[in-house]
């Protein structure tokens, strides 16, 4: 398709008061799908074989076209603490996602009629001379309708459904929420701890059901060492996932999900750098 558009961009930034930040913003934006992932529409080269698609309709994939509003509003509380709120909305045409179709899952762009995609962040951050920590929280929803490009990639069931009715995307996830200390005990040593929560990505038909909720951990420690030609090494160790817990994103089912899809079981690294 040929498509074009004026963008424009105002971000207002007022500080009422030493440590107060106030931000608020508006986007006009533009989306072009990824050019190299549309699929070719000579669907009858699959007529009567094991890949012949499950429709034939496959109208073009359009750029997307959205409104985007933003507020974000920081206090520091403290010399060591600072608080964070921010929240946004976005108001789509012809909204673009990325599924997973076929056999082999090829990445392939589509298109919903119209989306919105809204939420809140809350955020805390302690810093000091030996020791830091932070938390955020994040509440969202993402939801569309009706599918209007790449259509032979789904059920007429499921496409008949999504016409009518707002559905959750297959990336919407109603809580997540995040944790991280870092610790210094003596000169250039940084130990770390990570924890991440989510309620659970969409799945079942038509994203109408829940993945389960998951939660992973990790640590790690580095030392920075000075070499005797003054430059400065990095020797680090990680844990990743250190309860080595199975978690499951995603089985394979939702809009646009072709496959199961975990996160990584525990894993061991190191590496070593210097500084340029």
């Amino acid at each position: 398709v040929k498509a074009g558009q004026v963008s424009p961009r105002v971000n207002l930034v007022w500080t009422p008061r030493p440590g107060t930040r106030i931000a608020l913003g508006y986007a006009r934006y533009f989306t072009p799908p990824a050019q190299d992932l549309i699929t070719p529409g000579a669907l009858n080269l699959f007529a009567n074989s094991s890949a012949a698609p499950l429709n034939t309709t496959n109208s073009r994939v359009r750029p997307e076209r959205s409104h985007y509003l933003n507020l974000a509003v920081q206090q520091r509380a403290t010399e060591n603490l600072t608080f964070g709120f921010g929240a946004y909305y976005k108001d789509a045409r012809d909204l673009l996602d990325l599924g997973q179709f076929g056999s082999a899952v090829v990445y392939t762009p589509f298109n919903y009629s119209h989306g919105q995609v809204y939420g809140v962040e809350f955020s805390g951050q302690w810093r000091s001379r030996s020791f830091d920590a932070y938390a955020n929280l994040a509440l969202s929803r993402a939801a569309a309708r009706e599918i209007t490009s790449g259509q032979f990639n789904f059920d007429p069931e499921e496409l008949a459904y999504i016409a009518h009715r707002q559905v959750r995307l297959d990336h919407d996830q109603m809580v997540t929420a995040s944790a991280g200390l870092i610790y210094r005990p003596w000169q250039g040593a940084r130990a770390t701890a990570t924890l991440l929560l989510g309620s659970g990505l969409r799945r079942g038909f038509a994203n109408s059901e829940k993945a389960a909720a998951y939660g992973t951990g990790n640590i790690g420690f580095a030392q920075d060492i000075t070499a005797p030609d003054g430059g400065v090494w990095t020797l680090r160790a990680d844990i990743i996932n250190v309860t080595d817990t199975v978690t499951q994103l995603r089985d394979g089912s939702g809009i646009g999900v072709g496959a199961p899809q975990f996160l990584a079981r525990r894993g061991f690294y190191m590496g070593l750098s210097r500084r340029l």
